[in-house]
């Protein structure tokens, strides 16, 4: 893991306190220094965004712990180009995850269930509007239930129980795909109260909105 000495005091407080906190990155402060790359492709930040580039297979970034079980987790994502793009919850190892993601080409949401390796979904469900602009991802996880929103509507409520715990991360597949990240908020049991401050108005608002519908 790539944290700084102030984030790791922070994150050891939290684990042993086991309060909820808050952690939010806007990446306005040019770096993703906070998170751990996964998969083949590159990372950047330009103008307080998170751009991954895919160059074979699933590409993203984990952040977090791998005792954490019950959170709620927010980004806004814009797939440039991209066959899937999502969140990945109860991350234990690059093989082992469950996946919230939009299938672009068929305009689905879908549950996802990566097990020593390979992928299989579990859920479809048709979405309104254009799969290649930007939109708000959410998803509850608590025990073995999982809550996917999309755009802040509801989409599938679904069940599982391979993975107690795990870390969370944003991805996209597969090759040669592109997206843009945004104000991620997680807010859960051990989560530090942490995060960069917002550079502009729109973000802030963004960003205080997605807290307080948690």
């Amino acid at each position: 893991m790539k944290y700084s000495l102030t984030s790791i005091a922070i994150l050891l407080t939290a684990i042993l306190t086991g309060f909820t906190g808050t952690f939010r990155d806007s990446f306005d402060d040019g770096n993703d220094k906070e998170w751990e790359r996964w998969g083949q492709g590159s990372w950047k930040v330009v103008d307080g965004q998170y751009t991954i580039t895919s160059t074979s297979g699933v590409t993203g970034s984990i952040w977090g712990e791998a005792k954490w079980s019950h959170y709620t987790i927010e980004v806004k994502a814009h797939a440039i180009e991209a066959d899937f793009i999502g969140i990945g919850i109860r991350h234990l190892g690059p093989n082992n995850c469950y996946g919230w993601a939009l299938n672009i080409v068929d305009r689905e949401m879908s549950w996802m269930v990566q097990f020593a390796g390979n992928w299989n979904f579990t859920t479809n469900d048709a979405i309104p509007g254009n799969p290649l602009e930007a939109h708000l991802y959410k998803v509850v996880v608590s025990a073995d239930k999982f809550k996917g929103y999309f755009d802040g509507k509801l989409i599938r409520e679904w069940q599982d129980k391979r993975f107690k715990t795990g870390r969370v991360s944003v991805a996209i597949c597969c090759d040669g795909s592109e997206a843009i990240f945004d104000n991620f908020v997680i807010t859960g049991k051990g989560v530090p109260n942490a995060g960069f401050a917002v550079s502009s108005q729109d973000k802030l608002t963004t960003t205080w909105a997605m807290i307080k519908e948690n």
